[in-house]
């Protein structure tokens, strides 16, 4: 089970915006309503206000007093001005559902669109994942501003009814822009439910050892690793302690991991709150490797 821990409820129809003026398009903002939760998650903004308002992304990218309905990929670059990459995942109803589990596992929203269930059928609602456990995902709704709960196949079908005639859809995918100098980081410290993701082809593409470390307690880790042109492999509860040596996964560069494009790493549990835990790629391996 993964919880964006701390995924904020971001209205649409809020009347919070970041420049004193009167939301002119609630009701019709569930795109950047959407799209301000997520960056809100990612940027650890805790409170609406100033650039973080559904308003305050419609204005940025439509202009101050449009009205009516917008489409997510005309945020990509507004997105990566707040430090966030925004690209889309295609397929039918049901690969879409597997892909947003594992996004979510890797910590990242998912932005996706919906027949509108609150009224004007020519219309589409905009949703956000931010939850997922087997055989379920958890969206936020920005209509509501409340998490929703269903199982995978009635997304699978909801997906679908987008519009029946095109069989391939897409979801839009939110995650930690990295800088070139960000793509060098071999060290990562991990936080108790916070996922964290080390996107670094020059690194996790490269060759070293995947070495988990602890100070201070025990903790159990999360870790999963993104193959390139493949699905995501899980390690889901690798235990890891400051009496005992540094937890090896694995040797990156080398069969099966030669291919290791992202890696995934997450804190699911702690002996006691002060506990620091470390994921690092060093190029010599100095410990006996997990299971």
């Amino acid at each position: 089970m993964t919880i964006l821990q701390g995924f904020p409820m971001v209205s649409e129809l809020t009347e919070i915006t970041g420049n004193e003026q009167h939301s002119e398009n609630p009701g019709l903002n569930c795109v950047p309503a959407s799209l301000c939760a997520g960056a809100m998650y990612l940027n650890r903004v805790t409170q609406l206000g100033g650039k973080y308002t559904p308003d305050s992304f419609k204005d940025a990218v439509y202009g101050q007093g449009y009205i009516g309905g917008m489409a997510a990929f005309k945020f990509v670059d507004h997105c990566a001005s707040l430090g966030i990459k925004l690209f889309s995942l295609q397929g039918p109803g049901a690969q879409l559902v597997q892909m947003a589990h594992e996004q979510v596992r890797a910590g990242h929203p998912v932005v996706f669109t919906e027949p509108n269930p609150y009224g004007n059928p020519n219309f589409t609602h905009v949703c956000v994942f931010f939850g997922e456990d087997t055989g379920r995902l958890t969206a936020m709704d920005p209509f509501i501003a409340q998490a929703i709960t269903r199982g995978d196949a009635e997304w699978a079908t909801i997906l679908s009814d987008v519009d029946p005639t095109i069989p391939t859809k897409e979801i839009w995918i939110m995650e930690e822009l990295m800088s070139e100098e960000e793509d060098e980081v071999v060290h990562l410290d991990l936080e108790l439910n916070k996922a964290r993701v080390l996107t670094a082809p020059t690194i996790v593409g490269g060759k070293g050892w995947l070495c988990l470390s602890a100070d201070f307690g025990t903790a159990t880790v999360r870790v999963a690793l993104k193959h390139r042109g493949s699905g995501w492999e899980h390690k889901d509860a690798v235990e890891v302690a400051s009496t005992g040596d540094h937890v090896v996964i694995c040797e990156l560069g080398k069969e099966p991991y030669q291919d290791v494009t992202k890696i995934s790493a997450q804190v699911t549990a702690v002996s006691v709150p002060d506990v620091v835990v470390s994921l690092d790629i060093t190029p010599n391996k100095p410990y006996p490797t997990v299971d």
